[in-house]
């Protein structure tokens, strides 16, 4: 799969994932789970960080570190922007970490 940035509106201190209509304690006039929960997507990130741990050039790290400056930029901008409350999951450098930590006991990884 791919590296998702998901949003959710918070009513009650409740994360909402269903459709809400003029709900006067939504911060949405509408929220439609289906077409505005995903803010963004990079298609197959994991994969290709994957790979770029094992057996990676220095042009596939800095595609890495690129993607990884700019998600970074992405959710400073919307932390100023918007009330956001929580932020969980693995960020793309815990991913990496836990991929060269994995791989550096693996016997099948050829270095």
């Amino acid at each position: 799969m791919g590296y998702e940035l998901h949003c959710f509106p918070m009513i009650a201190n409740e994360r909402i994932n269903f459709a809400l209509v003029n709900n006067k304690f939504s911060p949405f006039k509408q929220w439609l789970p289906e077409a505005q929960r995903r803010l963004f997507r990079v298609n197959h990130l994991a994969n290709f960080i994957i790979q770029t741990v094992q057996n990676g050039d220095e042009a596939d790290k800095e595609l890495v570190k690129h993607i990884f400056i700019r998600v970074c930029e992405l959710l400073n901008i919307l932390q100023e922007q918007l009330d956001v409350q929580e932020v969980k999951g693995y960020s793309i450098a815990e991913f990496i970490q836990e991929v060269k930590k994995k791989s550096e006991f693996d016997p099948f990884v050829q270095e």
